[in-house]
Formats: structure tokens, C-alpha cells, sequence
């Protein structure tokens, strides 16, 4: 099995003096960091252009990480009604081209559950929210 958990971000001089394998100090070290060189490492040796993971609040909705050969998606806008992050999609087309469709928080915010104190569920007469300008269409 692959257990990725937390790649080394956030501080330039990181991306170049943490290669490896680490435990996660900001997650009481139950959890491993893997430096961009280990990514580099698993895509070579399994045949793989990109690396694909979620599960981690960034505020754009996605991030890049070891050269643009990992990427972090996370669809959940203004997480737990206090990050403000924008969510994102990733869209895979049939020629495996990827694209973004990012969902800014500020535009999605009326309707957020975190929003409604009493109603978890958005009211039915919502909005439609227009795509994104240059989004993957299927």
C-alpha cells in the first residue's frame, strides 16, 4: 500500500532542504512528510506524470508541489466557515489533459451550511453559480 500524507510546502527554502522522509512535527509526528524528491522517486518508478492527492485545506483550491508533479485538490470552500479558501475540481479530459474549476469562497458563501445556523440544508430557490471562464467542459 501508499501512505502519502503531508508534502513539504509553504517555505521556499524547504522545497530544497527537506528531501526525504520525515516524520510531521505539526501533526505530533503520527504522520510522515515526503520531500519532493520522494515524489520525484514513486512517479519514476511507477511510470506516472502526475500525482494526484486531496484531503488538505489549500486556499486556492488547488496547489502545486515538486515541480508541478504533485498536486493538492480541495473542494471544500470557507472550510469548517472560518478558512475564507476557495474549493476546487479537477477535470480530466479523455486525452488525460487536466484543468481547475475553482469555486471562490466568497462567490459560494451564501450558500454554505456554515452559514445557516439552523438550516444545514441550502434553500432550493438557490442560485445557479455560472462556470468558470476557460473550465474543462465533458
Amino acid at each position: 500500500p501508499v501512505f502519502f500524507s503531508s508534502c513539504f510546502r509553504r517555505v521556499k527554502a524547504q522545497l530544497t532542504s527537506h528531501t526525504g522522509v520525515h516524520a510531521n512535527a505539526v501533526r505530533g509526528g503520527v504522520t510522515t512528510q515526503y520531500g519532493p524528491d520522494r515524489v520525484e522517486e514513486f512517479l519514476r518508478h511507477n511510470g506516472l506524470e502526475l500525482m494526484v492527492r486531496s484531503h488538505q485545506c489549500v486556499m486556492g483550491g488547488y496547489e502545486f508541489f515538486a515541480g508541478q508533479r504533485l498536486v493538492t485538490v480541495f473542494s471544500a470552500t470557507n472550510y469548517c466557515g472560518r478558512y475564507d479558501n476557495d474549493g476546487a475540481m479537477l477535470c480530466v479530459s479523455r486525452e488525460l489533459r487536466i484543468a481547475f474549476h475553482v469555486i471562490k469562497a466568497k462567490a459560494r458563501s451564501p450558500f454554505s451550511s456554515w452559514s445557516i445556523a439552523d438550516n444545514p440544508t441550502p434553500p432550493r430557490d438557490r442560485k445557479v453559480m455560472p462556470a468558470a471562464a476557460g473550465a474543462f467542459q465533458a
